[in-house]
């Protein structure tokens, strides 16, 4: 017996109605459409249903992502342009020729350009809610440092994605109920990777928010504003977009969900007004100044030939073809696969967990294959919407991006939400069956007997909670490891909050040789910082420098340089400061500047050690450390004597980081008098 493939919505023609007597003359008449008229208030009502929907667990997700950005609140090298390039929209004029000279991406280009969409969507509000606030305080009262400004910008983004999470979440609610909501949520709290990157300034983030509010519209059966806001993505931040969007919308097309004539017009129609929005506004910060550069400049378009026909990425370095699979899902999805499986299952036929495509009776779903088993067996059911709308083109996706030498975890983005979405149909449709071995016909509880109730509860509901909890063990370390992995950003605030504040009060005369190092600026104090490579790529960023609206009224004038290329000798008579590697500086201790006549010398000392490179404790030394941590908080808590707090505060382990990784020096501020 060959298995049956049906789906739940009835076709057009099994209507049995017979047709009325005039409808023959009905359609004989000449009809005029009335014109569409969108009903008052509509957009209010909408925004309104959006609102109202809000759970505890968004708001809980918002804050997750907000104390992520609080904890580790630098940037790292992949997201240099997008923050650098967000600073100079806020404090340089984007069209003054002079003041366009200045901006980092001139100065420091990289490999290929990137679109200055992302930080125009940070920068404006900023310019139009906050800059005007800021305005009325006087200069006194504005930050020394610029980097509050770097964390309302990265708080910005982390709600722009917030909000596109909503929306998915929202449509997840519509289509598979609210039950499948509440498990996509739990399973994206409990994981580190989607939380932590949804507030970095990367390419890849800002395009995953153009794919979530894509798949919300899929989700909602609205294929023609997503295929726009595909395309969008693809145009404007990230190309390989491209490579989810083509078996997603072959699969639509496939399933007549989406006409190939319409894709073959709107699809490329989309694609070159992104095109069009991103050249006029990168050839004007782009095509002047870039050497080499022409007047029209699509950024996305040379990334996609550097990548593709010159393959030049894997310059970066390389993986297998199975990196994906084998080393950075299981890191970014931990244990949820295990639910993938699940998703299949049919849903209940109770109408209350379906979601609004369902209506009463059993969810709506869009393909249910009957197998059939032995005559011992009932027949099984299995729903294959999940797999052909989520699964299939992400596995697609993942295959064909496994192709390219070079990997990075943030080049599948936007598979982790959708891979996650599997996970908790899955969850929610094991709880589901749960509950029906709760409850009898009439929805009834059952006795409370261990045989009726606690198996078949427990092994369906247990699965969902297992997989959370083994996921929630690995937050610490991974929040450990990060919070470690910015020396450059940890070492320039150290600089400003421990060094400079002392320095133009006591150490100056020792920093400012005659024709030498630091000086006065319009009876200001000034000195020179100078940041290594390594330093700029691990969290040093224009954020991070003084303001001169508000430095400048405490007497604070540091000037900060990036030159490459420079031999140590050279910057040891040139700067006052330096942020230097760990073998740089220890050479640095051990040199001596060569005296010329009449011209005194400069000795470097190491001021500061800033520490970085984490690497994972064994189970067992974290275990130890946990113990002796928790000795001491009992200690304190108990009001031992003075001596013994102390002995106890002298073997503390400094920084809770360290309980789950350790060290070691990577940097040194060096100070050269």
């Amino acid at each position: 017996m060959p298995p049956r493939l049906r789906s739940n919505t009835k076709s057009r023609g099994d209507s049995t109605c017979p047709p009325s007597p005039d409808s023959s003359r009905k359609d004989l008449m000449p009809q005029v459409k009335a014109p569409r008229q969108r009903p008052r208030g509509a957009a209010r009502a909408a925004f309104a249903a959006f609102v109202t929907e809000i759970s505890l667990l968004d708001l809980l997700l918002l804050a997750v992502i907000l104390l992520y950005l609080g904890l580790c609140p630098y940037s790292k090298v992949e997201e240099s342009f997008n923050m650098q390039a967000t600073h100079d929209l806020l404090f340089l004029s984007p069209f003054a020729p002079s003041s366009l000279a200045s901006y980092d991406h001139l100065s420091f280009p990289g490999v290929v350009p990137r679109t200055f969409w992302g930080p125009i969507l940070l920068a404006l509000p900023i310019h139009l809610l906050l800059f005007p606030l800021l305005s009325l305080l006087p200069s006194p009262l504005h930050p020394t440092t610029k980097h509050p400004f770097q964390l309302i910008v990265r708080g910005l983004l982390a709600l722009y994605l917030w909000i596109a999470f909503l929306v998915f979440r929202q449509a997840v609610t519509w289509r598979f109920g609210r039950r499948t909501g509440q498990c996509l949520l739990l399973l994206t709290l409990s994981q580190f990777h989607l939380p932590f990157y949804l507030s970095r300034t990367l390419p890849n983030t800002f395009a995953l928010a153009f794919v979530l509010l894509s798949y919300a519209c899929l989700l909602r059966r609205s294929f023609t504003p997503a295929l726009l806001l595909l395309a969008l993505a693809t145009a404007l931040f990230r190309c390989d977009i491209i490579v989810l969007a083509a078996p997603l919308l072959l699969l639509l097309v496939l399933l007549r969900h989406l006409s190939f004539s319409r894709l073959l017009v709107l699809g490329p129609a989309f694609g070159l007004v992104g095109i069009l929005l991103s050249v006029v506004i990168d050839s004007h910060f782009w095509g002047r100044g870039r050497e080499g550069g022409s007047s029209w400049v699509w950024p996305e378009g040379m990334v996609l030939f550097f990548n593709t026909v010159e393959n030049k990425s894997r310059e970066w370095g390389t993986h297998p073809w199975h990196w994906y699979a084998s080393s950075a899902l299981p890191r970014a999805l931990l244990a949820s696969p295990l639910l993938w499986p699940f998703c299949l299952l049919p849903p209940r036929r109770g109408g209350r967990e379906g979601g609004r495509a369902g209506g009463k009776g059993r969810a709506k779903s869009g393909m249910i294959l009957t197998l059939p088993l032995p005559r011992s067996l009932p027949l099984l059911e299995l729903d294959l919407e999940p797999f052909l709308l989520l699964f299939l083109p992400i596995a697609a996706y993942l295959s064909l991006y496994s192709l390219l030498p070079h990997k990075e975890l943030r080049f599948i983005f936007p598979a982790l939400p959708v891979l996650n979405l599997c996970a908790a149909v899955g969850w929610a449709r094991l709880s589901e069956r749960g509950e029906e071995g709760r409850k009898g016909k009439g929805g009834k509880c059952k006795s409370l007997s261990m045989s009726s109730l606690s198996v078949r509860f427990c092994c369906a509901c247990l699965p969902g909670w297992g997989v959370m909890l083994l996921s929630l063990f690995t937050l610490p370390l991974f929040l450990a490891a990060s919070r470690k992995n910015y020396p450059g950003g940890e070492g320039l605030r150290t600089f400003h909050v421990e060094i400079v504040p002392p320095l133009f009060s006591t150490f100056l005369p020792l920093v400012t040789p005659t024709g030498k190092g630091g000086g006065r600026d319009g009876g200001r104090d000034q000195v020179k910082l100078h940041i290594g490579v390594l330093a700029a790529q691990t969290g040093v960023s224009r954020f991070g420098e003084v303001w001169r609206e508000g430095g400048r009224e405490r007497g604070v004038d540091v000037v900060y340089d990036k030159e490459e290329g420079l031999s140590l000798l050279e910057r040891m008579r040139r700067y006052d400061f330096l942020l230097l590697e760990k073998e740089e500086a220890e050479e640095a201790i051990r040199k001596r500047e060569e005296r010329n006549e009449g011209e005194k010398g400069k000795e470097c000392a190491v001021m500061k050690w800033v520490e970085g490179l984490p690497c994972a404790r064994r189970p067992k030394e974290i275990l130890w450390n946990l113990r002796k941590e928790l000795m001491e908080v009992a200690a304190r808590l108990k009001g031992k004597s003075d001596r013994s707090s102390s002995s106890s505060s002298s073997s503390k382990t400094e920084g809770w980081e360290n309980i789950f990784v350790k060290t070691e020096p990577v940097l040194a501020l060096v100070i050269c008098h």
